[in-house]
């Protein structure tokens, strides 16, 4: 099964994995590059932090979120939690 999302749907809850079928992610005209939107540079690349969150890009192209003590890194188009 494809996970295409995690959230925070109660605050009281910890972050846990979405199977929300057909959700879209894409912003009309396309998602703006993370160096657009960032916060900050990391080791590897910019990151975003926001609310308790912080999701960034890593070595050769991964991509980790992380809040709450919980994480997920996308890497190669492997997903993994």
């Amino acid at each position: 099964m494809t996970v295409n999302e995690i959230v925070i749907d109660q605050p009281w809850l910890p972050t846990h994995l979405m199977f929300d079928a057909g959700a879209t992610y894409t912003l009309p005209g396309g998602n703006p590059s993370l160096n657009d939107v960032k916060t900050g540079n990391g080791q590897w690349d910019a990151y975003i932090e926001y609310a308790g969150a912080r999701c960034e890009s890593g070595f050769h192209g991964s991509f980790t979120c992380q809040t709450k003590g919980r994480s997920f890194m996308s890497w190669s188009g492997t997903i993994s939690a």
